[in-house]
């Protein structure tokens, strides 16, 4: 192929050409079929060398990470839950997260309970290996379940080092669309200082978001100064936990850039 370039995989390089030219149906088409040569994988896993199967298996994953599998994200979403693939990783792609990317990416909606999927990413906010992915697929399925487990996220985040520019742009964007969810998201963390510290280092001094979020963020700033109703106050706890001292020093740690750094 004319220009193909030498240090970039075959397959990488055909997905990228397809998202590039916008081919829609044609893209669509070749993550269904990734789907179902996954779903021939996985029934081959249990019985045959892992070792030869885990290698196409991650090819596989990552074009479902790249491109929605539309009717193939049942697949996908059998696959996380049943955490198969956890913890496995070849030529430093983690298997599961290349799952949870895909499912994320687009997931089931109008096909799986809403709850049975908040359930898969759920449990993956408390990994750091997963939990930007977990936190994206909440965050497109169901807006308000998100919010109500940023805190959540945000502890691991603290935790593991792990950059918040891209997960709270991605955040505030689809805020900017849902002033209401926005100023929820001002009342959860109503109850966290030192999170509304973080959120308003990286939201408002790096991504600028009085200007890139003109709906949201006044939404949001005005929810952190509410008082919250006997229902709020009702709500259950969000999130394990963390000692101030942590917080404190990651918020130390996160430079002019507005990432966090990990010693």
């Amino acid at each position: 192929m004319s220009g193909f370039p030498s240090d970039e995989p075959p397959l990488d390089y055909f997905v990228d050409l397809l998202r590039k030219n916008s081919d829609a149906e044609l893209a669509r088409s070749l993550a269904e079929v990734a789907v179902a040569a996954l779903m021939l994988f996985l029934a081959r896993f249990p019985s045959e060398d892992q070792a030869a199967v885990i290698p196409a298996m991650s090819r596989v994953l990552s074009i479902t990470e790249r491109i929605p599998a539309r009717s193939g994200s049942e697949s996908l979403f059998w696959l996380c839950r049943s955490q198969l693939l956890k913890g496995i990783v070849h030529e430093g792609r983690d298997l599961h997260r290349q799952a949870l990317l895909g499912l994320a990416l687009d997931p089931p909606k109008s096909v799986l309970t809403g709850s049975d999927l908040v359930a898969v990413f759920r449990q993956e906010l408390i990994d750091a290996r997963y939990a930007v992915a977990a936190f994206t697929g909440l965050r497109r399925l169901a807006l308000g379940s998100a919010i109500e487990h940023i805190a959540t996220f945000l502890h691991t985040a603290i935790q593991g080092g792990i950059p918040l520019r891209q997960p709270l742009w991605g955040l505030f964007r689809t805020l900017d669309r849902s002033p209401s969810e926005a100023r929820h998201l001002g009342q959860v963390l109503r109850r966290h200082p030192n999170l509304q510290a973080l959120v308003r280092d990286v939201v408002a001094n790096e991504l600028r978001g009085a200007t890139k979020f003109p709906n949201a963020w006044p939404a949001y700033a005005a929810g952190l100064t509410e008082e919250a109703t006997r229902e709020e106050q009702q709500m259950r706890f969000i999130g394990p936990g963390l000692p101030e001292s942590v917080i404190t020093e990651a918020l130390e740690r996160l430079p002019t850039n507005g990432l966090l750094v990990a010693h």
